[in-house]
């Protein structure tokens, strides 16, 4: 896939590649789309379709492992606060009181590699960084 990359970059060449493969569509993509039964459901920038999924297929098919839904139930200029099962979350968007909205969970961290804390003596290497939503 490096390979592919590179000569994609180095010769200016267009491609499209169809993948099920969120991380290889993310290394090699400008833009992306998401399609079930021939209908793109969304399309745009890697990090818009990865990070603001258009309903709960789209984010199902990012990688967002829970979806809740629930009400807004008050807002304050950017600020709104709605409802998942009696509990209140505090978020920030373009929503209205009484619309249905769905909050969407998706773990970022590795469990199995916690995040280094400032005492830690050991060193950390990043050779490389690839866009992975």
């Amino acid at each position: 896939m490096e390979d592919l990359q590179r000569v994609l970059k180095e010769t200016g060449t267009t491609a499209i590649l169809a993948t099920h493969d969120r991380l290889e569509a993310l290394r090699l993509s400008d833009r992306m789309a998401v399609m079930k039964g021939g209908r793109i459901f969304q399309q745009g920038p890697p990090d818009d379709v990865m990070n603001r999924p258009v309903d709960e297929f789209v984010a199902s098919f990012v990688g967002v492992e829970t979806i809740l839904n629930g009400w807004v139930i008050k807002r304050n200029g950017d600020l709104f606060w709605p409802t998942f099962s009696g509990h209140e979350v505090e978020a920030v968007g373009d929503v209205h009181v009484g619309e249905e909205v769905a909050l969407c969970i998706r773990r970022k961290r590795d469990p199995f590699h916690p995040p280094f804390k400032g005492d830690d003596k050991r060193a950390e290497h990043v050779s490389r960084q690839d866009h992975c939503g």
